[in-house]
């Protein structure tokens, strides 16, 4: 006896929307593309411009290389991601005969018996104003790689037709497992939603369950600001107050060790002077140290500030002061040979040690562990935001 034929089901995003998608992949595509060469183009050039020319050692460049090449991916990763998400959505094709489900897309096609799968519909999005219906459809209990159909459009916040909806119930209800009973009564709750609401911090599972036979769906509580009271869902509990600044606190204490951690490679490998060039050499002698630590603006440790005089090659004679010890109170009454280089900073120069050069793989290191470091405290800020907000909205 042959299997049922498919039948395709409706389509919610619709020919236009579909086609424009298509076209914003494509757009997405293009840019990804373009900016990784022109990125690999770019930072490969200037690192051969450094070994070739500026004094990059080998070992340098090799270390620096396989940096530059994560940054470009890192910064193709966005529009790669987008281009990927809108392709997916985009492309995606439904078809049920009988219990068996067949979804296809650009990259893949899977069938699944819906009547042997673990199935679940649930709210899907970690954003707590951000969440739509899913249907999840796992082969069994050790698949990591569940099915995943959306339940509406979360752009247009248009839900899939109530026949495509009871249709799917339908099939779930042949299953002989309680949770794919579960996720066709939460089908037939849908059903009855005219569109996607904006739904706040529900819990995965709060969509009501409509048992089979049932003259009407169970309605859902309306939420306050809600507009849409069919399709509202009752709200999660917010998070305490006391719990949320504490989280902030700990994240705060966290961005600072990392740009800590950040200062202290920089002032160890002498980062930000690792692109300067050689103005004139010279013979410092320090006149006095004070030492700063544990910790600093050169981050963790103990570290010197100098006042030196310094003999230059050309005769001159000038009084410098130096930071991240580049000298201590060791060389107090030494004679130590040091280079002043050029373009290094606002004030154009610094002072560095002849023996002891800065490391330009420093700042591959310093870069990225600063800005992550600084991304950290994103959370934090927007919670100060909002709370000076509601603080400045209170009646006087």
């Amino acid at each position: 006896m042959s299997s049922p034929s498919l039948t395709p089901l409706s389509d919610f995003l619709g020919p236009q929307r579909r086609a424009d998608m298509l076209r914003q992949a494509t757009f997405f595509g293009a840019a990804t593309a373009v900016l990784g060469v022109a990125l690999l183009i770019g930072l490969v050039s200037w690192l051969a411009a450094e070994l070739g020319g500026n004094g990059m050692s080998l070992v340098e460049w090799l270390l620096a290389l396989p940096g530059s090449v994560l940054l470009a991916g890192l910064i193709c990763l966005v529009p790669w991601l987008v281009r990927r998400n809108l392709r997916r959505r985009a492309t995606s094709r439904l078809a049920l005969a009988g219990t068996r489900l067949v979804v296809e897309d650009s990259y893949d096609r899977q069938e699944v018996d819906l009547a042997t799968a673990l199935c679940r519909v649930k709210l899907a999005g970690g954003n707590r104003s951000n969440r739509w219906p899913v249907l999840e459809v796992r082969r069994d209990e050790e698949d990591l790689m569940p099915v995943v159909v959306d339940l509406a459009d979360l752009d247009t916040r248009v839900m899939r037709s109530p026949e495509d909806l009871l249709a799917l119930a339908a099939a779930l209800d042949r299953s002989d497992r309680k949770e794919s009973w579960d996720a066709a009564g939460r089908l037939r709750t849908l059903a009855t939603w005219k569109s996607l609401p904006m739904i706040y911090g529900a819990d995965p599972d709060a969509i009501p369950i409509t048992p089979a036979g049932a003259e009407t769906a169970r309605p859902t509580p309306v939420r306050s600001g809600e507009p849409s009271p069919e399709i509202s869902l009752p709200a999660r509990p917010p998070v305490p107050p006391a719990r949320r600044a504490a989280v902030d606190v700990l994240l705060v204490l966290v961005a600072v060790a990392v740009v800590l951690a950040s200062l202290t490679v920089a002032s160890a490998t002498q980062a930000t002077a690792a692109f300067g060039d050689v103005s004139r050499t010279g013979v410092a002698r320090a006149t006095s140290c004070q030492r700063h630590g544990p910790v600093s603006g050169s981050g963790f440790g103990y570290w010197y500030d100098c006042t030196a005089e310094v003999t230059w090659s050309g005769g001159e004679r000038s009084t410098v002061s130096t930071g991240q010890s580049v000298l201590t109170s060791a060389d107090i009454g030494h004679d130590v040979q040091v280079r002043e280089l050029t373009g290094t900073r606002r004030n154009g120069t610094k002072i560095v040690r002849a023996d002891d050069p800065p490391r330009r793989w420093g700042a591959f290191v310093f870069f990225p562990l600063f800005l992550i470091g600084l991304g950290f405290l994103l959370r934090p800020a927007v919670d100060l935001f909002r709370l000076g907000r509601r603080l400045r909205a209170r009646p006087q």
